[in-house]
């Protein structure tokens, strides 16, 4: 089991995606009056970042082209018509992901912040339009950390 030592003088992120324990009041900050923010690091950093490149669009930061992925674009035009498309969509993403993720790791950060891989466990329509999918994301360490992502979908699709 992990203690705080094996994280001191590690860089760290501030934790974006928190698990949602009951209902949750949507707020425009990071930190809230009751609690002083959370962090992460370690594999849990590791899957935010890849979350965060998967759901940015290839081109959409003017000064870095070449990050996001595609599959967030293919979704919001209406290219995912079935099963099939999702699994394809998702694999090209996860390359370019993995291609841009690996390009960012350095050899010197600790090998459970660094990208081996990240598979598709599983994945549904719901009948409010969301596309729900189960990713693994696993470390150089070999650690994972599993993320849900919900996106909306355009009506009709799958």
């Amino acid at each position: 089991m992990a203690t705080i030592a094996d994280y001191q003088g590690r860089k760290f992120d501030i934790l974006a995606f928190q698990p949602n324990k009951g209902v949750t009041e949507l707020s425009q900050s990071l930190v809230s009056d009751d609690n002083g923010g959370l962090i992460c690091t370690g594999v849990q950093k590791l899957a935010q970042r890849w979350v965060l490149e998967f759901l940015t669009p290839t081109g959409s930061i003017p000064y870095k082209l070449e990050r996001g992925s595609s599959f967030i674009t293919n979704v919001r035009s209406g290219s995912i018509q079935n099963n099939v498309d999702v699994v394809a969509y998702f694999s090209a993403a996860e390359s370019e992901v993995g291609t841009n993720l690996k390009n960012e790791d350095k050899s010197t950060d600790p090998e459970d912040e660094r990208y081996s891989t990240a598979t598709l466990d599983g994945f549904s329509l719901t009948d409010d339009g969301k596309l729900i999918l189960e990713v693994t994301v696993l470390s150089v360490a070999g650690t994972s950390r599993t993320v849900i992502l919900p996106i909306s979908v355009t009506a009709g699709l799958i």
